[in-house]
């Protein structure tokens, strides 16, 4: 018999979230936002995880003899406050991105009146700014570096930060 690793295990229980939540019409919108929120999940995964908390929570506080209506209550609970956790990392993380959008058109104005090329002035800000910025300008960095056009990886940032400032 072959024994999984851990990386082949998780591999499999993503595929199996995927298959079972994966269809949804808000798992799309989970994903962004756990995106937004700098988190490295899965939105299927996360649903799974915390539905099954969730039901775990409320049939072992029944098990114990706690009210149908409070497990129910804490249930629900299990649920709903990760996503708020999730919400209110997601906006903090997208306020911080905007208060240092006038240093960020500083450092590439200065870059670019250096004689820098805009890959490299986007490289500098990538590696000398604080995230949230550094890394979504890494991002673009990057992508630029495999071949796409400059225009079409800030357009996809601008995208992924859903921020008419940014855009």
């Amino acid at each position: 018999t072959a024994v999984c690793s851990a990386d082949e295990y998780t591999a499999q229980a993503a595929t199996l979230a995927d298959a079972l939540v994966g269809k949804f019409k808000f798992v799309p919108k989970l994903q962004t936002l756990l995106d937004q929120a700098d988190l490295d999940w899965s939105a299927s995964q996360t649903l799974v995880n915390l539905t099954a908390g969730a039901i775990f929570a409320m049939f072992g506080l029944s098990a114990i003899g706690i009210g149908m209506f409070v497990s129910l209550g804490f249930g629900i609970g299990v649920l709903i406050v990760p996503l708020l956790w999730i919400n209110f990392r997601r906006k903090r993380r997208m306020t911080k991105l905007t208060t240092q959008l006038p240093d960020l058109f500083e450092m590439m104005s200065q870059a670019l009146r250096a004689g820098h090329s805009l890959s490299g002035a986007i490289q500098l800000v990538y590696e000398q700014m604080p995230p949230p910025i550094a890394t979504e300008f890494a991002q673009v960095y990057h992508e630029q570096n495999l071949g796409v056009r400059v225009e079409e990886a800030l357009q996809a940032m601008a995208n992924r930060v859903d921020s008419l400032d940014v855009r």
